[in-house]
């Protein structure tokens, strides 16, 4: 299996002091960042795409009727079957169901080439990289499967109780329990995932993220406002959205501001603060994040009300320095694939008002090249009475599950 690389990099094991700031969480050695305040990643890009256009088609259901998800690839449409799926870098697909993950190549014209039993796999909490797919279970709280992307190789990874920097869920309340949640991801050997102690006590709140690599497992960023994680798509980068909850104010589940941040890989902590785009509101939904050398993109769902019932536009900004918007690619999404880029545009944004993600009317367009005027190209999807409902007021298609890089390569 191809890998992302090794990190070249080596964590400072010693706190320095630069300018009056200690070397700890948050705060990170001058030379580690770029002139332009980027973080200098020590891990290497893989640059695999795969070949364009590739997308998955999920089918609307109908009273009666069974319909297979369609797998688009450039070698052509097969039927495959899965609630969940993922792209792997070379193009082959892998969907997921409760304690099975199936591999649908992009080469094969029908059948699976491969498949995998996990009992206790969920698939709703599952992190795809260029090395690995990494899975929690529903039956083990404390265990991540991690498998090769052609599903050969199979690892399990049980993380001790002990691991958890808590003592909430020992005693004092009887429906504590700790758990690993969110997305896991492996980078480079190292399989990072959220913490946290479920239970029904509001205030029992332990939190964090371990780092694992081997049989050692490190807990950092303990009771941080962590949002999610997200690798940038060549595997060069960690990045983590967190949020602001305010001051001695009980948010519970209101919309706050969020911002960005870069992981150092070697040690979990805060590598570089990105904060988010001039103007920015805290109704901005961040809809995917990826970094390309040392240009950082976030895409925002912005809607142009509070309450999210109106019509929405999608924002790509980018950070090299500064936050700059990408007007070019204002109102559409756009994955860059080997040989060009999909892009998603809406079918019907007036009538479809919330057009958000997979589940209303749009159309998607394979452009070539990585460069130039993302207009014309061909239509490879667009909604029919086959894939959606039309009319009226309930407009909806099945889910669209695409892959690529939010930005071009260096």
């Amino acid at each position: 299996m191809p890998s992302q690389g090794t990190r070249t990099g080596a964590a400072a094991a010693v706190v320095l002091l630069l300018g009056g700031c200690a070397l700890l969480s948050g705060c990170q050695l001058l030379s580690e960042l770029g002139d332009d305040g980027v973080y200098d990643s020590p891990l290497t890009a893989d640059d695999r795409r795969p070949p364009g256009p590739s997308f998955l088609q999920y089918p609307i259901w109908r009273k009666g009727e069974q319909s297979a998800p369609l797998m688009h690839t450039a070698a052509g449409t097969r039927e495959v079957r899965g609630s969940s799926a993922w792209w792997t870098r070379d193009g082959d697909l892998v969907t997921g169901d409760y304690d099975v993950l199936r591999l649908f190549g992009a080469d094969r014209a029908d059948g699976e080439d491969a498949q995998i039993r996990v009992p206790g796999l969920n698939p709703d909490q599952l992190g795809v990289t260029g090395e690995a797919i990494s899975a929690l279970q529903f039956d083990d709280a404390l265990t991540i499967d991690v498998f090769s992307p052609d599903l050969a190789d199979h690892r399990t990874i049980e993380v001790p109780a002990s691991a958890l920097d808590t003592d909430q869920a020992s005693g004092g309340s009887s429906d504590a329990e700790l758990q690993l949640h969110g997305d896991p991801f492996t980078l480079d050997g190292v399989t990072w995932v959220e913490w946290g102690v479920n239970s029904e006590d509001d205030t029992l709140t332990d939190h964090g993220l371990l780092r694992i690599e081997g049989d050692e497992v490190d807990g950092v960023l303990r009771n941080q406002p962590i949002v999610r994680l997200y690798p940038a798509y060549d595997g060069s980068a960690l990045l983590l959205l967190r949020q602001d909850n305010g001051e001695d104010e009980d948010c519970g589940g209101c919309v706050v501001e969020q911002d960005l941040v870069e992981l150092d890989p070697d040690t979990g902590e805060v590598a570089a603060e990105y904060g988010m785009p001039p103007g920015y509101q805290r109704d901005w939904r961040v809809d995917a994040v990826d970094k390309v050398g040392d240009t950082v993109a976030v895409r925002f769902r912005v809607y142009e009300g509070e309450d999210e019932s109106g019509h929405a536009e999608w924002q790509l900004w980018t950070y090299d320095g500064e936050w700059t918007e990408q007007e070019a690619l204002a109102g559409v999404r756009v994955w860059y694939q080997d040989g060009g880029r999909l892009v998603e545009s809406a079918f019907d944004p007036e009538g479809a008002g919330n057009t958000s993600a997979g589940e209303y009317p749009a159309t998607l367009t394979w452009v070539p090249g990585e460069t130039g005027d993302i207009s014309g190209g061909e239509v490879v999807a667009e909604p029919s009475k086959e894939t959606c409902q039309l009319g009226g007021r309930e407009q909806f298609c099945g889910q669209m599950v695409t892959t690529g890089s939010l930005l071009p390569r260096e």
